[in-house]
């Protein structure tokens, strides 16, 4: 192979690189963004997956998720399909699926190429921890809803008090 084709070879090499790292770098940023919520981050994540993928105009992806289900407009599961685990916790768990809509030449590689099968991979990694921390923000404000109404509607003075410094108190110690 002559210095133009390995020149040819590794551009295009870094060309695929940079639109993972874009991709992961968008998925980061749809968590980030304020009252996102997390079907908002799971739906913009399937609609970006195909991008970062070697042929993004016959790429599609799903991502399964209990009951729900996320999908590119234009989703179809075929044959040329990679499959990855996404685990929020060892209870939940859920699936990455990327599809080719065609045939394409893997030269021996398969459909998809093993830097694809890892970003793959580290994209159910990063959704699993998302999925984790928004579930998580969601039971804490929950909680704390439940334990303000609580403490609101007592008829005793309730304070929470930590170092010596008051954190909240309730009307009725407020009355005191």
């Amino acid at each position: 192979m002559g210095s133009k084709e390995t020149l040819k070879r590794v551009t295009f090499d870094l060309g695929e690189r940079v639109k993972e790292l874009n991709c992961l770098y968008a998925i980061s940023g749809f968590f980030e963004r304020p009252k996102v919520s997390l079907d908002e981050i799971l739906q913009s994540t399937v609609n970006l997956i195909p991008s970062a993928w070697q042929y993004p105009e016959i790429a599609c992806a799903r991502i399964i998720l209990g009951s729900r289900r996320f999908q590119c407009p234009d989703f179809r599961e075929t044959p040329w399909k990679l499959s990855t685990e996404i685990v929020v916790s060892p209870e939940e768990r859920g699936v990455l699926e990327i599809c080719y809509k065609e045939a394409r030449d893997g030269a021996g590689e398969g459909p998809f190429l093993k830097e694809e099968v890892k970003l793959a991979k580290v994209i159910a990694e990063k959704l699993g921890k998302i999925v984790w921390t928004k579930l998580a923000e969601k039971s804490l404000k929950e909680s704390e809803e439940r334990y303000r109404a609580l403490a609101e509607h007592v008829t005793d003075g309730v304070v929470l008090q930590q170092e010596k410094r008051v954190l909240y108190f309730n009307n009725a110690f407020a009355k005191l």
